[in-house]
């Protein structure tokens, strides 16, 4: 209403004295424009840096670190059983972290049968993975093949990996996983659009009580929407438009603005160049919530480049090699983070007293990787005797 007051009155000033005022029109709208812009600038910044001034922060159930993909295919015949036990049999839940050689968090893909079974299987032509050319939805559960002995790794081509003798190969169903592991967190993309497969994967998860141990989805939004309407209790991970969407909003600044209604960034493995342009994104997410996961990386340089960017999560082939590497960064961080406290000690006056306070908060420090290693040694303090 100011601006339409301003620029009317410089309208008639120029027609009383009849002087064209028209440059000086275009310059007011510019100037207005700019102004305009720089405010939109400043309060998107502020909203980007504390999103939590505009939306409530989500509380997700489980932010899992080491999520082995189908089950680490790298390792194991892909999405069999033999491949969940070797990492979910000793998982423990601490705070969604694993302990004694498990993982956070399985990564699995459904499909269903003729006789409506829901089963573990990626593809939904069993060639691949099978060596039979027919449709797994064409089939009975019964009829199902076993996986071949000896399967390329997808996300590492030229690898493969060859089950030994005796290796339990069968196709297993979701119900059969759930009740092996039924606090595991798993990570479920439903391949296809079928609302039987939505309805019975959604009735499983509420028949085992494991919406806080659960994600799902699909790429495709109207599955994905499906899955919210089947349950929505259930943590869903963003499709491909949403993902889209999403770098849209933080290239234009809109992204401070935006509701989102998904709860996991699931993003694939691309370069270093992009990853490190997103940096903020993945901190503004963090704040609001939302854990970013990347797939499918397989070698220490993956790992440390998704880390060192921002991510919470790696989904990986090889789930020993990513423990490995973790075990690795914690023990390092750890060990700099004491040096660091014992140096700061060094000429303080009251020397003695400050160093056994440091000494105890690098005992906790260790502690904690400790447990997470599943090394509970941790339980007797430096220096204590035992009884």
């Amino acid at each position: 209403m100011v601006n339409f007051i301003f620029l009317r009155s410089l309208q008639i000033i120029a027609d009383n004295r009849e002087v064209h005022f028209e440059p000086l029109l275009t310059f007011a709208m510019l100037l207005l424009m700019l102004l305009f812009v720089m405010l939109y600038i400043i309060i998107s910044n502020v909203f980007f840096r504390y999103p939590h001034l505009i939306h409530k922060r989500k509380s997700p159930h489980c932010i899992p670190v080491h999520i082995s993909h189908r089950g680490g295919s790298g390792e194991s015949i892909e999405n069999t059983m033999e491949a969940f036990r070797k990492y979910a049999g000793a998982l423990i839940i601490v705070t969604c972290s694993a302990v004694s050689g498990g993982t956070d968090m399985l990564e699995l893909d459904c499909h269903i049968t003729k006789d409506g079974e829901v089963v573990i299987l990626h593809d939904s032509d069993l060639d691949r993975s099978t060596g039979v050319n027919a449709n797994i939805s064409n089939l009975h559960y019964d009829e199902l093949p076993l996986y071949l002995a000896e399967l390329e790794v997808q996300f590492d081509p030229g690898n493969y990996y060859e089950a030994v003798s005796g290796t339990d190969r069968r196709i297993p169903r979701l119900e059969e996983l759930f009740t092996a592991f039924p606090s595991t967190p798993m990570n479920i993309d439903i391949k296809v659009d079928d609302d039987r497969l939505i309805a019975r994967v959604a009735e499983l998860v509420h028949r085992f009580k494991r919406e806080k141990y659960t994600v799902w989805g699909s790429f495709s939004t109207t599955v994905s929407a499906k899955c919210k309407q089947a349950n929505p209790d259930i943590p869903r991970f963003f499709p491909l438009t949403p993902v889209l969407w999403l770098f849209a909003g933080y290239v234009f600044g809109f992204l401070p603005f935006m509701s989102l209604s998904y709860d996991y960034l699931e993003l694939p493995l691309i370069s270093t160049f992009a990853l490190q342009m997103r940096r903020q994104l993945y901190q503004h997410l963090k704040a609001r919530g939302i854990p970013v996961i990347f797939w499918v990386c397989n070698t220490f340089e993956d790992y440390k480049k998704v880390f060192d960017i921002g991510a919470q999560g790696v989904m990986t082939d090889y789930p020993t090699r990513l423990r490995a590497f973790l075990q690795g960064r914690r023990s390092n961080a750890i060990s700099y983070d004491c040096a660091q406290l014992t140096n700061s000690t060094v000429q303080k006056p009251i020397g003695q007293k400050r160093n056994r306070r440091r000494s105890g908060r690098c005992f906790i420090k260790n502690s904690l990787a400790s447990h997470l290693a599943g090394d509970y040694t941790f339980l007797k303090p430096p220096n204590v005797a035992s009884h």
